[in-house]
């Protein structure tokens, strides 16, 4: 693949018309990792949980034993890695569970799973637009959490921190295909790969038709069921209404 160095150009890349199977293969191919590996539920609770543990840290600045894990400004994640972040994480007060379920691969489970499958045809344009990707870890999805997990019954319950909606932002394929240029023929103008190739069908047919989100609970099953049944319940009221299969993916 030739790389050109086209005056106008000088924040994007542009290379040669020849290079259009190629790119083309590796947005595919990422894609397919959303599918895999990015938005694979273990790997989702294994966000949630880190997520989780960083909200708590930014809960406790200024009082936390280990202060880099403020991370106060940008300088902070450059002396810690992997095993200090643990380390002293568990460390702090009230993070020991959340690190622990890291680490010894004790992760919350899904109790349900949000998908085209499992979401009412009526409804699925309603679970789509439920959360525009600029608000999927915002105020108003952790509300939702909380009201699911005040639903469940007080002998089901566990830990809030244990409840997790999960709405995994979509891949932004058809983002970098706009930042991305290439020239077909020696005397024309760089053309945006997206103009050349259809990413934003390709993010659409993602999104009907791959995309899950997820309802995460403790791993008991009974815990998990009751967790579901509130679940369903909260999202009825916004206009979602779930399948049996929405369990059933969930293996409960």
């Amino acid at each position: 693949m030739s790389i050109l160095s086209y005056p106008g150009w000088p924040n994007s890349l542009t290379a040669s018309g020849t290079a259009l199977h190629h790119l083309e293969q590796i947005l595919i191919t990422k894609l397919i990792l959303f599918t895999s590996v990015y938005h694979h539920h273990k790997v989702r609770a294994t966000e949630a949980a880190v997520r989780t543990i960083y909200m708590r840290l930014k809960e406790r600045r200024g009082t936390l034993k280990h202060k880099p894990l403020e991370f106060a400004q940008f300088t902070d994640f450059l002396r810690i890695d992997d095993s200090r972040f643990f380390a002293w994480a568990e460390q702090e007060n009230g993070l020991e569970k959340l690190v622990l379920g890291i680490s010894n691969r004790n992760l919350l489970k899904r109790c349900l799973v949000l998908c085209r499958q499992s979401v009412h045809a009526y409804y699925r344009q309603n679970f789509l637009n439920m959360f525009p990707p600029s608000e999927r870890d915002s105020s108003s999805l952790r509300s939702i959490e909380q009201e699911i997990y005040d639903s469940i019954p007080k002998n089901f319950q566990t830990d809030r921190d244990d409840l997790v909606l999960d709405f995994p932002k979509f891949p932004n394929t058809d983002e970098e295909a706009g930042q991305m240029f290439l020239q077909v023929g020696r005397d024309t103008e760089p053309q945006a790969l997206k103009d050349m190739l259809p990413t934003d069908d390709w993010l659409r047919s993602y999104a009907v038709n791959k995309y899950r989100a997820h309802v995460f609970y403790f791993s008991d099953d009974g815990k998990r069921r009751a967790a579901a049944q509130a679940a369903e319940e909260v999202l009825s009221k916004r206009n979602i209404k779930l399948l049996p299969i929405a369990r059933q993916l969930a293996n409960i």
